[in-house]
C-alpha cells in the first residue's frame, strides 16, 4: 500500500479488523459550513474544499468483518451499512466525522 502521500505517519501497530467494502456509492452535497458547525465537536474544525463543507451519504455492503486473527462468521460478518459523514480536521490532520 502506498502511503507517501499522507501528511502523517501510519500507526505503529497492526490493524484490529479486517473488512471488505462492496457495492459502494459516495453521494456528496455542498453544505453551508455555518449550518454544519453545531454538529462538530469542540476541538475539530470543518475541512473545507473551495470554501464549502460537504456532507456525504455512503451506502455499501460490509463483508467479512472480523478481528484480524479470527475467521468470518456466516450471518454475522456480512451486512449492509449506511453512513452519513462530513470531513473535519484536528491539528491539520484530516479525518471523517460520522453524523
Amino acid at each position: 500500500m502506498r502511503t507517501d502521500h499522507l501528511p502523517f505517519p501510519m500507526p505503529g501497530r497492526p490493524h484490529a479488523l479486517n473488512q471488505e467494502w462492496r457495492h459502494l456509492t459516495f453521494l456528496h452535497w455542498k453544505v453551508d459550513p455555518e449550518r454544519l458547525a453545531p454538529y462538530i465537536p469542540d476541538g475539530l474544525e470543518i475541512d473545507l474544499h473551495d470554501g464549502q463543507a460537504y456532507v456525504g451519504t455512503i451506502p455499501f455492503l460490509m463483508k467479512n468483518v472480523r478481528p484480524r486473527w479470527a475467521i468470518s462468521v456466516p450471518g454475522v460478518s456480512t451486512f449492509p451499512e449506511f453512513n452519513i459523514r462530513t470531513y473535519v480536521k484536528n491539528g491539520g490532520k484530516g479525518g471523517v466525522l460520522f453524523l
